[in-house]
């Protein structure tokens, strides 16, 4: 620890000595003195705050950093349930909205588990599309691309959210629940509240095609929370969805690295995907 009372008395000393014989000491030299006293205290006083400062800033860092081990805003699926079984898995849709006869693949992040009242929770962390079979999507995106603007962004956009139904239909499918008894199931899907897209050509066995993934353009996150049961007497899937913001989104204010990502096209606007 430092002495302070001693450098205070030191001081005191050299202060006095410099009293005593002030026909041979100048002024000047009293300065010198004084502003030396001074700055070796202010030295040793900002070398302690500074050391301080960047502990505290390494463990925010890291405690940043392990918070993020779900999707990109920063929720931890894991937490969501006991024990977390969390799974990446690969899903082969073939009942995407308005394309028929065509297989999306996509790559999901997410664990399962059940309240013990019959209501399961399904947890979405990451997802992703990774390959497709479509001739009409392929059509249909790059007539989009080549309109651009907005044309682009609600295409993309709206077509991510058709996967996301697809995706709830046929998970649920799997092993449906019935309304009667009480018993339903609960997609959760933790989104970046703000996002654009980058379109990138990809070879798959020697074909082209064009996969979009989504880049963050702003802060706070939202979450889409399906609600799913089956009427047993009509055979009918009855289906809720509801967005909520977990935390304020505030869009433009990151500027993704297209760079890096190698994108052959980006979407025009930054998107609220919290609707």
């Amino acid at each position: 620890m430092i002495n302070y009372f001693f450098l205070f008395l030191n001081f005191k000393i050299m202060l006095h000595n410099t009293t005593q014989h002030n026909t041979t000491v100048s002024c000047w030299s009293l300065k010198q003195k004084l502003l030396s006293v001074l700055l070796i205290c202010f030295t040793i006083f900002s070398c302690n705050f500074t050391d301080e400062s960047a502990e505290n800033a390494l463990t925010v860092k890291t405690e940043t950093r392990d918070a993020t081990l779900g999707p990109g805003c920063g929720v931890d699926i894991g937490n969501q349930c006991d024990p977390p079984d969390i799974k990446t898995e690969e899903f082969h849709l073939d009942n995407v909205a308005g394309y028929p006869n065509c297989t999306f693949n996509v790559s999901v992040t997410y664990n399962e588990c059940t309240d013990g009242g019959g209501i399961t929770e399904i947890n979405v962390g990451n997802f992703s599309l990774v390959t497709y079979v479509c001739p009409q999507y392929t059509i249909d995106l790059q007539n989009a691309i080549n309109a651009g603007g907005i044309v682009l962004d609600n295409f993309v956009f709206g077509f991510e959210k058709k996967l996301y139904e697809a995706f709830e239909f046929h998970y649920f499918n799997l092993n449906p629940s019935t309304c009667l008894t009480g018993v339903q199931r609960n997609f959760n899907w933790y989104l970046d509240a703000c996002k654009q897209y980058c379109i990138t050509s990809v070879d798959i066995e020697g074909t082209n095609i064009l996969i979009f993934n989504p880049a963050r353009c702003g802060t706070g996150c939202c979450k889409r929370d399906t609600r799913m049961c089956k009427d047993p007497i009509t055979g009918q899937i009855n289906k809720t969805t509801t967005y909520y913001i977990i935390s304020t989104a505030n869009c433009g204010t990151i500027l993704p690295d297209w760079g890096r990502r190698k994108c052959d096209y980006v979407t025009n606007s930054c998107i609220l995907t919290c609707q």
